[in-house]
């Protein structure tokens, strides 16, 4: 299983429907391609949306690092942000304390 991370969290929320809509949007392009992906993005905006859950990442850290734990790889989407996001940040550490590998790729 492949951990699609990019940015998520940003105080303006036609940001975070543009950074979910891309996340989504290469989710689907990995699954055509046979990938199988889990995006935490694209699973989490549905659910903080419909249940009014808190939308930074360390509300949602346990939830992302345990599943990012059972990944095989990891992709980071370089979406503008990517490099300054807390959450990707973390996600790249603990992939690399795994040994999770780690493959940077432009939306």
């Amino acid at each position: 299983m492949i951990y699609l991370a990019g940015p998520y969290s940003h105080e303006d929320p036609k940001v975070r429907e543009q950074r979910f809509e891309a996340l989504t949007k290469k989710a689907a392009e990995l699954m055509i391609d046979g990938l199988v992906i889990f995006s935490p993005i694209t699973h989490g905006h549905a659910i903080a949306d419909r249940h009014d859950l808190p939308l930074d990442f360390q509300w949602w850290q346990n939830q992302c690092l345990d599943i990012l734990s059972r990944a095989t790889s990891m992709v980071v989407l370089r979406l503008p942000g990517y490099d300054e996001s807390k959450g990707v940040s973390a996600e790249i550490a603990h992939a690399e304390r795994l040994n999770i590998k780690i493959e940077f790729m432009n939306p």
